[in-house]
């Protein structure tokens, strides 16, 4: 199954390779960090219990967090020193970074994780600090929208389209995260800084 979707990713267009990343970022899809590439390994869990997809959200009428005709929002790459690791190459206009200190519900986690990110990726556990990022599909603009407001209302939580990140900024190395854990709720944001990045300055390889 990680090979097929390796393979979707290599020859899907850029609005599908999102919706499956933002299908196997929904929190019922993510074992917690159980192996490389973590965008492959999740099961895709975007089906109702009646059977029925949930909206996807390319499909719905509202601007998106990324530039649908352009391949650089989303590419997938192999890692120049370790050739068998492959990453998504991911360019929003914007995202959200959790801000520190931790609160200690938060913190019990990421200790969890980041110690599984280093074993993953080999790195130094006492040489960086981890960040948590979330990149909602939606824009700020368009989520504050009168529109979207109506939709919204209309979603429960498994519909909505979020992923959160784990990882470093410095490193520049990071993993798909079950975002239930550290976002309870869709609106829960106060705990982040928003970073506009339509100048596309700020890119993120997943692992």
């Amino acid at each position: 199954m990680t090979a097929v979707k390796l393979k979707l990713y290599e020859i899907l267009d850029t609005k599908d390779k999102l919706t499956l990343l933002f299908s196997c970022g929904f929190w019922a899809s993510q074992k917690v960090c159980e192996g490389l590439p973590t965008f492959a390994t999740s099961s895709v869990f975007d089906i109702d219990t009646d059977g029925s997809l949930y909206p996807c959200p390319s499909d719905l009428a509202h601007p998106c967090t990324f530039d649908l005709n352009n391949d650089f929002s989303i590419r997938l790459q192999h890692d120049a020193l370790a050739y068998h690791l492959r990453y998504l190459h991911l360019s929003p206009k914007e995202y959200y970074v959790k801000r520190k200190p931790y609160n200690e519900g938060v913190m019990s986690k990421v200790c969890q994780h980041k110690k599984t990110l280093c074993n993953l990726l080999q790195l130094d556990v006492n040489r960086f600090t981890l960040d948590i990022v979330y990149i909602d599909y939606f824009p700020k603009a368009t989520r504050e929208s009168s529109g979207f407001q109506e939709l919204k209302e209309r979603l429960t939580f498994s519909e909505y389209k979020a992923i959160a990140l784990i990882g470093s900024f410095e490193e520049n190395k990071w993993i798909l995260a079950n975002r239930y854990i550290y976002l309870r709720s869709i609106d829960n944001l106060s705990t982040c800084d928003h970073q506009d990045n339509t100048d596309h300055v700020t890119v993120f390889n997943i692992y």
